[in-house]
């Protein structure tokens, strides 16, 4: 597996050559879209939008990912 922002995540067998390039971006997606919204959502007064929008950039990337990778 691989640990991105504390969070150890599986590298799919299917991930080989140009799909683990492409595996390995949506991963530092995850990870920069976590961080990104843990720092906003932390704040006090924290701009409900920017939460609101983070979540669904991090929810897209995460079925982006799934859809793309998840075993059958």
């Amino acid at each position: 597996g691989l640990e991105t922002g504390g969070i150890l995540v599986r590298v799919p067998a299917t991930a080989t050559g140009a799909k683990l390039k492409q595996w390995s971006e949506f991963t530092k997606e995850m990870k920069t879209l976590s961080v990104d919204l843990a720092g906003e959502a932390g704040k006090s007064g924290a701009d409900k939008k920017k939460v609101t929008d983070l979540l669904k950039k991090l929810e897209k990337n995460c079925t982006d990912c799934h859809n793309k990778f998840r075993d059958n």
